[in-house]
């Protein structure tokens, strides 16, 4: 009879080490499980940070490409614009030029108009 319990003990000791090894390996597995999930989700927000990475790369290379064409049409138009001030300093002195020689040929003409009409005497110039 001693060895009936004994043996009793012992399988009900073996049967609460199972139960308890189940248990574990329960939690172990839904440990996993969630860790899996989370390993999911992951990857799933790397693939979207990795996506907008890239089009905010895209969108940096394009603004990089806009900033140089913009300088470059900026360069063009103050090429432009300094081609037009050496225009206009080229007029100026080309109108000074015209104006000066209009007033030499007025005072020669005047000149000449005051000879024509004198009366001849000397009095009159």
């Amino acid at each position: 009879k001693l060895q009936v319990s004994q043996l009793t003990a012992t399988v009900k000791s073996a049967g609460d080490l199972i139960e308890e090894a189940l248990s574990e390996k329960n939690e172990v597995e839904s440990q996993v499980e969630r860790i899996r999930s989370e390993n999911e989700d992951l990857a799933r927000e790397k693939e979207t940070l990795e996506t907008d990475f890239g089009n905010l790369l895209a969108k940096n290379y394009a603004s990089l490409k806009r900033i140089e064409q913009l300088t470059s049409e900026i360069d063009d138009l103050e090429a432009q614009v300094d081609k037009i001030k050496l225009e206009k300093e080229d007029m100026s002195l080309r109108l000074r030029d015209t104006i000066e020689e209009k007033s030499a040929i007025e005072d020669v003409l005047t000149r000449r108009l005051s000879r024509r009409w004198s009366c001849g005497l000397g009095c009159c110039k």
